[in-house]
Formats: C-alpha cells, structure tokens, sequence
C-alpha cells in the first residue's frame, strides 16, 4: 500500500503497490517554502491515521513506539 501521490510515490509504486506486508506513506507538504504549523499539523493527523489503520502485523512493534513518540514530542 503506498499512502500518497507525488513524484516519490511514483517512484516506489513499481516495488510497493501490491504489497500486502508494507505501507508506505510518502504524503506530506510538497512547498519546501511552508512555514505554517496548521499544514504540518495535518500531517502528522494523516500520519497517526494511517498507522493506526494499518495491521500492526505490518509494522514492527519498534517502529510504532519510535514513530508515536516522535508525533507526541512535536505535537
């Protein structure tokens, strides 16, 4: 499954489209310019969704943990 649609997702299409083990999300503000925390806060709600909706089987325990502390310390 890959989680976006930019130039880096269709990039990694080839290798993940049809994986039913890996979930890639390559989402996320495009503007290298954007300086607005209401756009980077919409990310990181994406971002939770998307982990919380993927079968933990997919993901190792370790990655959620690191991931999940990462979302609370910048939120």
């Amino acid at each position: 499954m890959i989680i976006g649609s930019g130039l880096i997702a269709h990039g990694v299409a080839p290798y993940f489209e049809t994986s039913e083990t890996a979930c890639v999300y390559v989402a996320g503000i495009s503007n290298p310019a954007c300086t607005g925390q209401r756009e980077f806060e919409r990310e990181s709600v994406c971002l939770t969704a998307v982990l919380m909706s993927v079968t933990l089987k997919s993901i190792s325990t370790k990655w959620v943990s690191v991931i999940s502390k990462k979302l609370n310390a910048e939120i």
